[in-house]
């Protein structure tokens, strides 16, 4: 599982997933469909003409697959705090 970030011109977005390759397609192809954006990441990435996100993501932390989802995202949430990203919308969990 991994917590990837993107970064642009100092905008950072924080997210995760168990498969990076599989989601950044999927964040490519979101930001095309009017559903989705909407959010700030999308509408950031549209606005800079951002077609393909991948160039701009790094991995922030590799987590073994011991680790289960609520977990995975506690650990984003505590990244998502420490960085304070401002093209998140919501947080990845609520506490």
């Amino acid at each position: 599982m991994i917590i990837y970030k993107f970064e642009h011109n100092e905008n950072v977005y924080i997210g995760s997933t168990k498969d990076l390759k599989m989601r950044l397609y999927a964040h490519n192809q979101h930001k095309k469909q009017e559903r989705h954006n909407k959010t700030d990441f999308y509408q950031y990435c549209i606005e800079n003409e951002i077609d393909d996100i991948r160039p701009f993501v790094e991995i922030v932390k590799e987590i073994s697959d011991e680790y289960n989802k609520a977990n995975l995202r506690n650990i984003e949430q505590d990244i998502i705090d420490e960085l304070k990203p401002n093209l998140n919308m919501i947080s990845a969990i609520r506490r």
